[in-house]
């Protein structure tokens, strides 16, 4: 065998091993819009959060796992749950107020916080609209009840 022949069959081998033990997966991705209230304090959050989950589950692996690892990670899941939810109401609550006196961009605000990346509405963005029915009219609000449903 030739120097080309050998190099061709490592080639072949290592082509054959790799699909059999790893074989090429599709991996789909979505395009995500960034929420704009997402900044560097939900970031640092998520991070405490997630070092503390690596940090427990590294030292379950280990069995050197206390139930103190554990309670701080659930803490700092919940801190950054809180951090979350802060920020998003904080932030809508000022898109709101900004546009206090212009319908036209209290009803574009209003329908972005409500349908965000084409979602119906979800469970914690009903909140502000206890913040914003007092600032319209009546018959808007029955109007925006009826969109609701």
């Amino acid at each position: 065998m030739s120097a080309d022949d050998l190099v061709q069959l490592c080639c072949d081998v290592m082509s054959d091993l790799l699909d059999r033990h790893c074989p090429v997966v599709t991996a789909c991705s979505r395009a995500r819009t960034m929420t704009p209230w997402f900044d560097a304090d939900c970031r640092a959050a998520r991070r405490r959060a997630k070092a503390a989950e690596r940090r427990y589950r590294l030292r379950l692996r280990r069995r050197r796992c206390s139930d103190a690892d554990r309670q701080d990670w659930k803490a700092k899941l919940k801190e950054m749950h809180s951090v979350y939810e802060g920020k998003k109401v904080n932030y809508w609550n000022d898109e709101i107020a900004t546009s206090q006196g212009d319908t036209r961009r209290l009803w574009r605000t209003l329908h972005r916080a409500l349908l965000v990346r084409g979602l119906m509405a979800r469970p914690g963005t009903l909140l502000l609209l206890s913040n914003v029915e007092g600032r319209m009219s009546c018959s808007s609000r029955c109007c925006y009840r009826k969109y609701l449903i």
